[in-house]
């Protein structure tokens, strides 16, 4: 089994987790991770602070977007530039080869 907890003196609690992931079925251990990362994962509580605009393309969600970001002093993503960088061709190319689904 992964070793889910670190070496060295650990409180009571994590004392049960490891007994209680000792004897969990290997089949479920996946089950248990997924569980508990959802539910106290850093993710988790990322995805909460997020703020994502939609809206028709040229209503102002990259102006207004940056301009939040800005105010709020948190990263701003646009998606666009994000997926034109993963698929390494511009967004139109990526729409002409796959369609809106692409």
């Amino acid at each position: 089994m992964i070793d889910v907890l670190e070496a060295g003196e650990l409180t009571s609690e994590q004392r049960f987790l490891r007994r209680f992931l000792d004897i969990l079925p290997v089949n479920r251990v996946a089950e248990a991770l997924e569980r508990l990362t959802r539910e106290f994962g850093q993710e988790s509580a990322v995805r909460r602070k997020r703020i994502t605009l939609i809206g028709l393309r040229g209503a102002g969600k990259t102006t207004l977007g940056r301009a939040l970001a800005r105010e709020l002093r948190r990263p701003f993503v646009e998606l666009d530039g994000e997926i034109e960088k993963e698929a390494a061709i511009p967004l139109s190319e990526v729409f002409l080869l796959y369609g809106q689904a692409g």
